[in-house]
């Protein structure tokens, strides 16, 4: 049966309690402690399927890093009984398959909290222990927010107390009375009561699609107007007691308790489907949601799931992988602010057009270097040349038949003078030493540039890749990718040509390289 918990207590340093130390434990990573100076280690802790940190815009991108993010609150605050987060600890459904519960954890932790300003560290335990089903999320948001510019703001502010009548009441010392106010309002009952809700619509709201009578209400059962008596949170230790043997008080009283509420909880499942299904309705009809990347996503990976249970081997391993690869490529789009369709078409043409101009600048370098280094053969071939030219100047007898003997050297030699000439300074001299620095500079350049293309490529693969699953989802009518599906004839017609375009294309390189190398040998005459 659908259960909702959600509870939520603040890590105090008054109780000798370190966020560093509750992200640790909470997503089963070893992080150091910088304001105790110790290590904090879970990485030994099991059932920790998924850990992951949501950023609002205005966060630094430095607080990815777990460690950086909750050692910078330590030391943001400086009183030895500072409140320093905010834990909430909520049941997932078991109604609900895993990556259905992942994704309705971050479609709420991205409109309840990060919209808020709240940076987010979540984590997802499923506990294998014992075999006893107990899914939940562990969501640590520090109290203090965080200023437009990245900077840590204030949780309080002072604001004079007044009267029933709205006048200023003093302090006998006749100074004014000052009371302190949150700055955010995170703490606040009210901002309490509107995630408590949202938790219940997002779940009644999968619960209806799937065409699931289960339905879970934030409410106490005195505010629902339900007669029952509410049963005591049991937790995994009592029911890992239970699985064993071991009776508890609190499971025999939770056995009593459900037995007087049989018959109420079938009427007020009902009242409660009923209410909770026209609310879904109503609100469905007034708001269309925008698609989102995440949205799309999802329903690659579902597809993909889909497939995998259809295997006759391997089909929780494909899933696993599955999982990991959607919780890979989620992290990315968010460590780089890319949420919409229309954002990762921006990036793509960004890194592509980033990319290209690489391209061009290292394609003009090349052409630089290329020229360089034909004048310095040039030059080289000339000064080699040289003695021969001088040789024959100096004949008296048998002039005619060194010419003849030397003809294609001396040739070659008054054409390179020609060519070089145009290259002389002022006093007749090659700037040989000019275009050995020149080589040498586009040689670093090109290395350098070569390297910063080299560094774009994966950040290219994985942005034609996220394209290539939104396509992938979209309707024919929607996708340009491929508008309709090939046959396997068209398929291997289509290889065929790609290989008979990828032969020719070598060919004319060929040829192309060919005819550079008879040009430069011309010029060189």
């Amino acid at each position: 049966m659908a259960c909702y918990h959600l509870h939520v207590e603040q890590i105090k340093r008054s109780e000798g309690l370190s966020s560093v130390a509750a992200a640790a434990y909470r997503s089963g990573q070893k992080l150091y402690d910088d304001y105790y100076g110790e290590e904090q280690d879970y990485t030994r802790k099991r059932g920790v399927i998924l850990s992951e940190i949501h950023l609002p815009p205005h966060a630094p991108e430095r607080f990815h890093d777990r460690e950086v993010l909750w050692n910078e609150v330590e030391q943001t605050e400086k009183h030895v009984r500072a409140q320093l987060a905010h834990s909430y600890d909520i049941a997932l459904m078991n109604e609900f398959t895993l990556e259905e519960n992942l994704s309705i954890v971050r479609r709420f932790v991205e409109e309840q909290f990060v919209s808020r300003g709240m940076i987010v560290d979540l984590a997802v335990h499923e506990p294998e222990k014992d075999g006893i089903p107990n899914p939940h999320i562990h969501i640590l948001i520090p109290i203090r927010p965080l200023n437009q510019d990245g900077s840590w703001g204030t949780k309080e502010k002072k604001i004079q107390v007044t009267d029933e009548n709205g006048d200023p009441v003093f302090l006998p010392n006749g100074k004014p009375k000052l009371t302190a106010v949150s700055t955010t309002g995170w703490s606040s009952k009210e901002t309490l009561l509107e995630i408590r809700k949202a938790w219940a619509d997002i779940n009644n709201e999968l619960f209806e699609r799937k065409g699931m009578p289960e339905r879970i209400d934030w409410r106490s059962y005195e505010e629902l107007g339900i007669g029952k008596i509410p049963t005591i949170h049991e937790g995994s230790a009592v029911r890992q007691m239970e699985a064993r043997g071991i009776e508890t008080g609190v499971h025999k009283l939770n056995e009593l308790i459900m037995a007087a509420n049989e018959i109420l909880d079938k009427v007020g499942n009902m009242i409660t489907w009923l209410k909770n299904r026209l609310r879904i309705l109503t609100e469905a009809m007034e708001k269309v949601p925008e698609p989102t990347l995440a949205a799309f996503l999802q329903k690659y990976y579902d597809e993909r799931n889909q497939k995998a249970e259809t295997f006759a081997y391997g089909t929780r391993k494909a899933q696993i992988s599955n999982l990991k690869e959607h919780a890979s490529v989620f992290n990315y789009l968010t460590e780089n602010r890319i949420y919409t369709p229309s954002e990762l078409k921006e990036r793509i043409e960004s890194v592509s057009s980033e990319f290209d101009a690489l391209k061009a600048k290292i394609q003009k370098l090349r052409k630089e270097m290329n020229e360089c280094q034909k004048l310095l053969n040039f030059s080289n071939k000339f000064q080699e040349l040289e003695p021969l030219q001088r040789e024959y100047e100096k004949k008296i007898f048998g002039k005619k038949k060194f010419y003849e003997e030397h003809e294609q050297e001396l040739r070659h030699y008054h054409a390179l003078k020609r060519t070089l000439e145009q290259y002389r300074d002022e006093n007749g001299k090659l700037p040989i030493a000019a275009w050995e620095k020149k080589l040498s500079t586009a040689k670093t350049q090109i290395k350098l540039l070569e390297e910063e293309k080299k560094a774009l490529l994966p950040d290219l693969s994985m942005l034609q890749k996220v394209q290539a699953m939104v396509d992938e989802v979209l309707p024919p009518e929607v996708s340009d990718a491929s508008p309709e599906p090939q046959s396997v004839s068209k398929k291997t017609s289509s290889k065929q040509s790609i290989h008979k375009n990828l032969a020719q294309k070598k060919e004319e390189a060929i040829s192309s390289s060919k005819k550079k190398t008879k040009k430069l040998e011309k010029e060189s005459l």
